[in-house]
């Protein structure tokens, strides 16, 4: 074939966003988002996806995803389940409404309960607590609290051990094939699964479908748990975080950028920012 009768595919640029929610599109306290609503804003204006991806239940995302008006796939606690949406960037990746990584919660409780009474005692999950006893570990209203009782595959726990206690944990974690992640307030147990995980699956599933596009991902976080899933982004973005916890993250896959706001107007900065840099008027 003649170079000149050759077809040149030209792919066109789509930002897809996967970002945590709490000190990061929502501000650790008071929960709003309002600071970030111009950068949502525009966000949407391009049909750039907006992946919640959070250790929080579905349970606790579906009326936020309401409120920010946002229909796009969300990844939640902390990589374990993936809920589709209807956008059509949700219907054109995925057939089912839900896709469960990992064991469930179920297992995941009988396991806490056969520890080892020494290491059982120093670990409060949410299985173990109240509504009550939620609403006072994380603040939320006793509706919301209610909201993150409803788990599927993950247990958020509090931990009362030494480091050489968590040590002997995370061994016994390990042999039964499961993963600890370490979030803001509380420690989670779950699969071996994190938010990057999730991230890689849902994004291979976005580039078989829309061949015609070069993606650009971006993921924001605050947060241990986010560490992957902000190094394996082309533009990954540390938030300033307001209870002094600073990530360290090496080998980056693409551009790293640390906010020097907190929260929803850290998050709002830096997306404008990339837009800007993106052409995304």
């Amino acid at each position: 074939m003649k170079k000149s009768d050759e077809i040149v595919q030209c792919k066109t640029m789509k930002l897809i966003v996967f970002t945590d929610l709490d000190g990061t599109l929502l501000d650790h306290e008071t929960y709003s988002f309002t600071p970030a609503l111009a950068a949502l804003d525009r966000l949407k204006r391009h049909e750039c996806p907006i992946v919640i991806t959070t250790s929080k239940t579905w349970a606790e995302v579906a009326p936020l995803q309401k409120a920010l008006d946002i229909c796009d796939p969300c990844i939640v606690e902390n990589g374990s389940a993936l809920y589709r949406g209807n956008s059509s960037f949700s219907l054109a990746v995925y057939d089912q409404s839900e896709k469960i990584f990992g064991r469930s919660y179920k297992d995941i409780c009988l396991f806490i309960n056969q520890l080892p009474p020494d290491l059982r005692q120093k670990i409060v999950g949410f299985a173990d607590m109240t509504i009550e006893d939620v609403v006072h570990a994380t603040g939320l209203s006793a509706e919301n609290a209610f909201k993150a009782k409803q788990r599927l595959a993950s247990e958020p726990f509090l931990w009362s051990g030494s480091s050489g206690d968590l040590t002997n944990l995370r061994n016994h974690i390990e042999k039964a094939g499961l993963g600890l992640v370490q979030g803001g307030r509380f420690y989670h147990l779950l699969s071996k699964v994190d938010k990057s995980l999730a991230i890689k699956w849902l994004m291979g599933r976005a580039i078989k479908n829309f061949s015609d596009q070069d993606f650009h991902t971006c993921a924001l976080g605050d947060g241990p748990n986010d560490i992957e899933m902000i190094r394996q982004a082309d533009t990954g973005v540390v938030i300033a975080n307001s209870k002094g916890i600073s990530l360290s993250i090496d080998n980056p896959h693409g551009k790293l950028v640390y906010t020097v706001d907190e929260g929803p107007k850290g998050w709002n900065k830096a997306l404008n920012s990339l837009m800007d840099e993106l052409g995304l008027d």
